[in-house]
């Protein structure tokens, strides 16, 4: 399994809002037999829209059912292409772009959804270069970016509870909790101040305590 699965993401990349990596890019098992993902699938969690990350212009915007056609695995999927790259968006319950329109960073293009072949909602985000050859997304968009020391302390400062945390920022309380260098208490409340938690993230950054 990647270190990225079950990653809670809040960059604004694909979706408006927070969104999980449920399967990565890569040789996995789907359905009980080896398959080599050519994207990445992502899970809205605070929102199902999904929002194109460059500028570009829709290629395809369209659903294939001829089961002759492997492309029907994809169900309702949408193809921007943009800097000699292409970007497929698979499985939406809605497509809200068509062919030919010009699109901006940012803009809602569909919904997530569960169509073609598909085991539950999400979107199989895919990029290939200028040969039709799929790249890892995670290496043209900056996924799983370390983010700054304040930026971290603001977000960490949003909750009350770890338990209410994403995933991401669980992994850094748990650890401290678990040495010792915060206090966790029964209910799931956190004691600790923004200098607290600045030390120890730059503390970890340095030693990898």
């Amino acid at each position: 399994m990647s270190k990225y699965e079950g990653m809670i993401f809040n960059d604004g990349i694909l979706f408006k809002g927070k969104y999980r990596l449920s399967s990565d890019f890569g040789m996995r098992i789907l359905d009980g037999a080896p398959n080599n993902h050519k994207g990445i699938d992502f899970v809205g969690q605070d929102s199902k829209e999904i929002i194109s990350p460059v500028d570009g212009k829709v290629i395809f915007s369209t659903i294939i059912t001829d089961k002759s056609n492997l492309t029907w695995q994809w169900g309702n999927y949408i193809r921007i292409d943009s800097n000699k790259k292409r970007h497929y968006f698979c499985h939406l319950s809605k497509r809200l772009v068509i062919a030919g329109q010009t699109i901006e960073k940012g803009q809602v293009i569909g919904i997530e959804g569960n169509t073609g072949y598909s085991f539950g909602s999400h979107v199989h985000f895919e990029v290939r270069n200028e040969n039709n050859v799929s790249i890892d997304p995670k290496t043209v968009f900056e996924f799983g970016k370390e983010k700054g020391v304040d930026e971290i302390v603001a977000e960490i400062k949003r909750y009350k509870n770890i338990k209410d945390m994403p995933e991401f920022y669980q992994e850094y309380i748990k650890k401290w909790v678990e040495k010792g260098f915060i206090k966790g208490n029964d209910d799931g409340t956190l004691d600790f101040t923004d200098d607290m938690i600045r030390c120890l993230i730059i503390a970890e950054r340095m030693q990898n305590v």
